[in-house]
């Protein structure tokens, strides 16, 4: 029997089509646009998780790579624009962080210039954090919808309809998941176990423990598996430094005195969880595991509804971690050192299973 040589490309060892594709933003668009057009199912479910209505896919004319802008003033070139009989989505996407404010106000504009006899939308996708809500509201004023969407919102769809049974585009969409965590180096969090210097008593320290949220600041911030807060003096001694550790299920930025922004991103914090309430749903003995989960939103609301009165002048945008409840470590970790700087991490092990109690910042 013959046996087929080994093809490489790049020095990489091509072993489907995606093989022959760059490891950069076009190659992630390019292979994200194909499979589009090719899993109708998958594009159906990409489609509703972008609120633009399941039946949606039925009307689509086309689907572009690469489109250079209709305007006299170019913005650029748009990465992918699906063209339906009824709305217009043009996906702009980036490998590290996200699109700009300048492109994203761009292209709306040029789509609520030239695009008016249809439904806009407008997807950011990008690596998180979830980025400033500023493009957001300024493009909702000239009706283009914006959408923020990660890589690993996409890899977790596909996960999702790979363990439905019969799926026959399993073995596409297996592939363009193993692509996209190849090439922006997945998993969806980048650094394992966020730690914030926390008062006790203060308002701060009451919003986590009873309420699951923490203010991490104007700043931008890395997105944790999960979040530490370590206890700082004049706690009582029993309480100080890192005792419990949390999940976080959401990060969002937002001006905590923006009633409408506040709610818009509990929605969305709100949607995360009843997507993976429906996963549970199909699996057996998760009763719990979805009570605690459905849980998890009213705390957040009613933590989102006191922030104003606990930051009376602060009127930034700010990143809002939406946690879990708190989980005690097994023994103590304490601090050694001066104030714990921004974007301060541990891994999860060491907090577990670390020798010391102790680390230094």
């Amino acid at each position: 029997m013959a046996i087929s040589p080994i093809l490489t490309c790049h020095g990489r060892q091509v072993d489907n089509q995606f093989g022959l594709l760059s490891r950069n933003e076009n190659g992630l668009t390019f292979a994200l646009g194909y499979v589009l057009s090719k899993c109708p199912n998958f594009l159906r479910h990409f489609l509703r998780r972008l609120d633009i209505g399941a039946a949606s896919h039925r009307t689509i004319r086309s689907i572009h790579l690469q489109r250079h802008s209709d305007s006299d003033e170019s913005f650029g070139i748009t990465d992918i624009d699906i063209v339906g009989e009824d709305f217009y989505l043009v996906i702009e996407a980036k490998k590290h962080g996200w699109p700009t404010i300048k492109q994203l106000r761009g292209y709306a504009d040029e789509l609520a210039a030239t695009k008016r006899q249809r439904k806009l939308y407008l997807c950011a996708l990008g690596v998180s954090p979830v980025c400033d809500s500023e493009a957001r509201n300024w493009a909702a004023r000239n009706n283009v919808n914006v959408i923020h969407l990660r890589w690993h919102d996409i890899v977790a769809i596909i996960r999702a309809l790979c363990r439905q049974p019969d799926n026959q585009e399993s073995v596409t969409l297996s592939v363009l998941a193993d692509f996209i965590e190849e090439v922006i180096a997945m998993p969806s969090y980048d650094v394992e176990v966020l730690v914030r210097d926390i008062k006790f008593p203060h308002e701060s320290s009451s919003l986590y423990y009873d309420h699951l949220l923490y203010n991490s600041g104007a700043k931008r911030i890395a997105e944790p598996l999960f979040f530490a807060p370590n206890i700082t003096k004049p706690a009582p001694l029993a309480m100080d430094g890192i005792q419990f550790i949390s999940r976080v299920y959401h990060i969002d930025r937002f001006n905590v005195h923006n009633r409408q922004e506040a709610h818009s991103a509990l929605e969305r914090a709100r949607k995360l969880i009843n997507e993976r309430i429906a996963v549970l749903k199909r699996r057996k003995t998760t009763k719990d595991s979805i009570t605690y989960l459905s849980d998890l939103p009213s705390k957040w609301a009613r933590g989102i509804r006191r922030m104003p009165h606990v930051w009376p002048s602060d009127k930034k945008n700010v990143a809002i971690l939406f946690l879990g409840e708190p989980m005690r470590l097994p023994m103590a970790v304490k601090k050694k050192g001066g104030q714990i700087p921004p974007g301060f991490n541990l891994t999860l092990e060491s907090l577990l299973i670390g020798g010391s109690r102790s680390f230094m910042c």
